[in-house]
Formats: structure tokens, sequence, C-alpha cells
């Protein structure tokens, strides 16, 4: 219901006129277009989705499964590759229509899952370093951030291979300083992130240290660039059509890129590296290709997963509706154990 808002809206030339509009005329403009879906729903419509039914179900119970710990709560998205549908979503135990929805309206802090769209791709776009160009791993600070690698570890030079698959700080911080804020996040802003906002522009941004955060499904949607390089945003529905079959509405399909084949290869390189030997060791999928980047927020307030296999894009959030340490349940990896279900055909 909310993307049929989205597509009407784009279709008809309200978001255009939002976009434009006074915070007043907002708000009549709003009113405008809600007349215009609820005059839409009442001609009597199909919603044709992409949904894939039998993977929901299963997804949703082997999540439901998991998350056996009270309170402890989840959000999911997988995208069809191919397609670049969004053919599955978990939105929290027993979710019912209606209810607060995790996967696309409950932003958090990324942490280090962020990393790759803000620090790493920029930077293989944006200069000739590579994955086995060196990057010192020692202290910094800026004005009063000074960021600590996980235990407060302190490295020399380290490759950027070496820095990626174990999620170092200290040198996200510092490449992020070479690709530039303002830069990076020109790259970052061509994705659907709706609650990035200016006061983000800040180096805390290198760690997915961000004012509101983002969702699961702005993550996968926006993982989907490391599939080939080009980018259309995420949709579940196909089309709308009326009794009759004429469509009314559909997406368009003309994908935009944004990563240079070069920087393609070097980010699954890095991601799939990351399975191998580094934070995402178990991460699993029945594919040729897997790749993904672990995050965790300050404080274990927030567990991330988001990759790809060749089938599917995924992202995966576990934490609490009020955010409180899970340090107790780091060795758990009940995040990786979502992120293979939902990973998997």
């Amino acid at each position: 219901m909310h993307e049929l808002k989205e597509i009407i809206s784009d279709a008809e030339g309200y978001t255009e006129k939002i976009r434009k509009a006074t915070p007043q005329a907002k708000k009549i403009i709003q009113m405008e277009l809600d007349e215009k879906v609820n005059e839409v729903l009442q001609s009597g419509i199909i919603i044709h989705t992409a949904l894939d039914p039998k993977k929901q179900e299963r997804d949703e119970k082997a999540i439901n499964a998991l998350l056996s710990v009270p309170d402890l709560e989840a959000s999911a998205a997988v995208i069809d590759n191919e397609t670049r549908e969004n053919v599955g979503m978990y939105a929290g135990k027993n979710y019912k229509k209606y209810d607060f929805h995790r996967a696309f309206q409950a932003p958090r802090q990324p942490g280090s899952s962020f990393k790759p769209i803000i620090v790493y791709a920029p930077l293989f776009e944006t200069t000739d370093y590579t994955p086995s160009s060196l990057v010192n791993g020692g202290r910094i600070c800026i004005g009063n951030f000074c960021p600590q690698n996980y235990g407060g570890a302190i490295y020399g030079n380290v490759s950027i291979t070496d820095a990626f698959k174990h999620s170092m700080n200290t040198p996200a911080v510092r490449l992020f300083s070479k690709v530039g804020i303002e830069r990076a996040f020109q790259y970052a802003q061509q994705f659907n992130f709706q609650s990035i906002v200016d006061q983000d522009k800040t180096y805390p941004a290198a760690l997915g240290g961000l004012t509101y955060g983002v969702t699961t499904l702005e993550m996968a949607d926006a993982y989907t660039s490391f599939i080939d390089g080009t980018y259309i945003k995420a949709h579940a529905i196909r089309k709308v059509t009326d009794r009759q079959g004429n469509v009314l509405y559909r997406w368009p399909t003309e994908r935009k890129t944004i990563w240079s084949d070069k920087t393609v290869k070097h980010m699954r390189t890095l991601l799939s590296e990351v399975v191998k030997s580094g934070t995402g060791v178990g991460i699993r999928a029945n594919s040729s290709y897997i790749g993904a980047k672990t995050g965790t927020t300050d404080n274990y307030r927030d567990f991330w997963l988001a990759g790809l296999s060749n089938e599917y894009t995924a992202a995966v959030w576990i934490g609490y509706d009020r955010p409180r340490s899970m340090q107790s349940l780091e060795k758990a990896k009940i995040h990786f154990k979502i992120f293979n279900q939902i990973i998997s055909k």
C-alpha cells in the first residue's frame, strides 16, 4: 500500500510537485495525492507483486524460530538480482497488516555495514587504489573525533583487503578523508536513503554514525549496485491494472550506472573476503558467489548484515525496539543465521 502511493505519486507528477513546494503547499499536495490514491483504489484495481509466497513463508518461519530471545526483534529484505524486485521482507515478530513495519519504517544506525557505500566504493571510483593498496591503521583524531578499532587495537600499515574484512575503523576514516565528505555523499545520495540528512555529512558517517540511520530495505536496495554497477530503486509492485487488464501504473525500468566495472570487481572481491576469512565467517549460500559486510553499532545496540549472492541481495538487522546492549548475543550470530536463510533459494 505504501508503494502503491509512491508509484501513483511518481506517475501523476505529485512527487516532483512535493519536492518543489513550500511546507504549506506540501500539505495540500499530499492531501490531493491521498484523494487520488483513494480514487484509484475505489475504481477497482489489481496490484501485481513480485512476492515469492513460498520463500516468504519459509523465511518467516525460520526467522521467528531464531528470535527466541524475549523482545529481540529483526527486520530483513530480499531483492532478486535479475529483476531488482523485492521478493520478501520480514517486518518483525507476529507482524500483522498495518503494524509498524521494521523493514521499511525503522531507520537504525548501520555501523560498518555502511562502509562499502560511503567509503570503499567511492574510493575505488575516484582514485587508483586497489584492494592490495596499503593504508595506515594507527590512531587518528579529526577534531574531537577519535575513532577506535575493535577492542582498541592499533595497527601499522594494512592492506585495504585486511582493513575491510576485519572491519577496522581508523583506516576507513582515513580513506573517507581521502575521498572527501561531499564527494562520498554524492554517491550515497544516488540511492533511496530517506533518512539521511545534511547533518550526517561528518567523519563519523564513515563508520555508519548517522543522525537517524537507514532501513534494511534501503540497505539491501543500495547493495544491489554491487551486482553489476547499475542501480534502479527496488520495487515490490510489478504493475497495477484495472479489472480488464489494462496497465495503469508500472515502475520505470531504466537503470543508472553508479559504479565502474573496476569498482564492482574490487567491491565484490572485498565482500567475498569478509565471508572467507573476515568478520563474516559463518555466512553461507547455495550460490557460486557470496559476499557480505557486517555492522555493529556502539554498545552492541544493532547487529547488521548486508550482502549478495548471484541470485539475491539482502540485508538483516537485529536489535531491540528500545536500543540496548546485545553483547551477550554476539557469539550466537543470530543475524548470520537469518541472512543464511533468506539469501538461499
